[in-house]
């Protein structure tokens, strides 16, 4: 007799599983947060960090677009909050 997985005991969480667990962002948030992490990587050239991505500059634009729809995009204190 097979038992479902959520029913065997779970391993206690590590600290960044758990910061992991409390911080559910959205698929955009996430992309976001990435695009901002890749941005700050390429010093702040948008061309360069679409290359980087493997993606068009316009839409790294069309993704910073966004931003101002939904508001202050995160700060790395905000996307590594726990």
């Amino acid at each position: 007799m097979m038992t479902s997985p959520a029913l065997e005991p779970q391993p206690p969480l590590t600290p960044a599983a758990e910061s992991l667990d409390a911080d559910w962002p959205t698929l955009d948030e996430l992309s976001l947060r990435y695009l901002h992490r890749v941005i700050q990587r390429a010093k702040g050239n948008k061309t360069k960090a679409a290359e980087m991505l493997g993606i068009d500059r316009r839409t790294v634009s069309r993704i910073l677009g966004k931003v101002g729809k939904q508001g202050k995009p995160p700060t790395m204190q905000t996307a590594n909050r726990k």
